[in-house]
């Protein structure tokens, strides 16, 4: 159960601040939470790390397809699914279906 709580809290969530931010700014508006410290800042990349292979959706979406199924192999294999292990993989695959998500949808 912590698995799935921590997977599905953490792409609730994720989702839901995608669409707050989404709904309530405009691409390159900032907002300053702490002034000149910490501000949260609408942008977009459609590339991996540092706009890397920008566009190029299709391949991302396979390769997230593929490493989600390993994780969750990973997941399936583990012998004690109350463990750090468990929070791990569901905070990594709740990441990876969320910038899933994201990709579909812009596509």
């Amino acid at each position: 159960m912590i698995f799935w709580g921590v997977l599905i809290g953490v792409l609730l969530f994720d989702q839901l601040v995608k669409w707050l931010v989404r709904s309530n700014m405009v691409i390159g508006e900032s907002i300053p939470v702490i002034e000149n410290i910490f501000h949260f800042t609408y942008v977009e990349n459609p590339g991996a790390a540092f706009g890397m292979m920008a566009h190029k959706t299709g391949f991302f979406v396979l390769f997230t397809i593929i490493i989600i199924g390993i994780m969750f192999y990973l997941y399936r294999k583990q012998p004690n699914k109350k463990s750090l292990m468990s929070v791990a993989l569901g905070l990594v695959i709740s990441g990876a279906l969320g910038n899933l998500i994201d990709r579909i949808m812009k596509s």
